[in-house]
């Protein structure tokens, strides 16, 4: 059984995202070196994901916790830093 909703309406975002990613040779983070990896969560659905507020799930991301990007807009949360940070054992 997956966390992950069926379809989160951003559907449309996942082909141009590989394709830009493709052609650019990944996403680079402000301040850091490494990619952004898909599949990519809303805020909302990253919130929920964690069971936590979106206010709370904005300042780890803040604190450099969880990695996200912005595209068209549109704040994405990596998944597999929503996973790392939830076996971390860091939520109380």
């Amino acid at each position: 059984m997956s966390d992950m909703p069926a379809s989160n309406g951003l559907d449309w975002l996942m082909p141009a995202f590989q394709s830009w990613k493709e052609e650019n040779g990944g996403l680079i983070m402000p301040g850091d070196e490494e990619f952004a990896s898909l599949p990519l969560l809303t805020i909302s659905e990253a919130a929920k994901y964690l069971g936590i507020g979106r206010q709370v799930l904005y300042q780890l991301i803040e604190w450099g916790e969880l990695r996200a990007v912005k595209m068209r807009g549109t704040a994405l949360v990596e998944k597999r830093s929503l996973d790392d940070y939830r076996s971390s054992g860091r939520m109380a």
